[in-house]
């Protein structure tokens, strides 16, 4: 009976060390690295890259042309961020190209972009909080839209010129 008790060397010693301790730990790796590489494959294959969101140069040049109601780098700034392919799941770019649209009062489009901005506004990671201070309320952005609209579809009507009857 007391052959099957083990007996130690050291004090510090384990019985059972061997095998079983190092199937555990390469166990426990492999799992980790499974659950990282499911992880980033959720992030950047599932979700794809937030053009606008991720630029700081983007959000900071956005927010002063949109401050200044600059047109012209306004406009080259949307044109930036169009030529990423990316650019239509990130409520910032619908935002910026929404306020581009607003500044030139075209209606149409600013309410394609303000439906697209509505859309994806308040998903993760959302608007970047450079550009917070700067969003209206939905209602101001309807009103002003409409009436963007309303004023593009109205009859533009020359001023004829007026006769002079007195000669």
């Amino acid at each position: 009976m007391r052959e099957n008790i083990p007996v130690f060397n050291n004090s510090n010693e384990r019985p059972y060390f061997g095998r079983y301790n190092k199937l555990f730990v390469f166990c426990t790796i492999f799992i980790l690295f499974s659950s990282l590489l499911i992880g980033l494959f959720l992030v950047f294959i599932k979700n794809p890259q937030m053009t606008c969101y991720s630029s700081s140069n983007i959000i900071n040049q956005a927010l002063v042309d949109i401050k200044n109601k600059d047109n012209e780098n306004l406009l080259k700034l949307v044109m930036e961020i169009t030529k990423n392919n990316n650019f239509s799941s990130d409520p910032n770019c619908d935002f910026i190209i929404m306020n581009y649209y607003l500044n030139i009062s075209d209606g149409t489009n600013a309410q394609i972009y303000f439906n697209k901005f509505q859309q994806f506004r308040d998903k993760k990671p959302g608007m970047s909080s450079s550009l917070i201070p700067l969003v209206l309320s939905s209602n101001n952005y309807k009103e002003i839209i409409d009436f963007q609209i309303s004023q593009m579809n109205q009859k533009i009507i020359k001023p004829q010129p007026s006769l002079d009857l007195n000669k």
